[in-house]
C-alpha cells in the first residue's frame, strides 16, 4: 500500500530493512525531509490539538 501512495506521491517514501526495532525509527528520522518529528508508538493517542 505504501508503494503505491509513493508512486503516485513524491511526499511518501518507502524504507526497507530487516526488522530491527528501534532501530527502524531512527532510520526514519534520518531519512526525514520535514521540520518536525513527532513518533507516535501504538498505544499513544493523536488529538487534533497537538498540531
Amino acid at each position: 500500500m505504501v508503494k503505491s501512495f509513493a508512486q503516485k506521491d513524491s511526499r511518501f517514501s518507502l524504507l526497507q530493512q530487516s526488522n530491527a526495532g528501534v532501530a527502524a525509527r531512527n532510520l526514519a528520522i534520518e531519512k526525514s525531509k520535514g521540520e518536525y518529528i513527532a513518533p507516535i508508538n501504538a498505544n499513544d493517542i493523536w488529538y487534533p490539538q497537538n498540531l
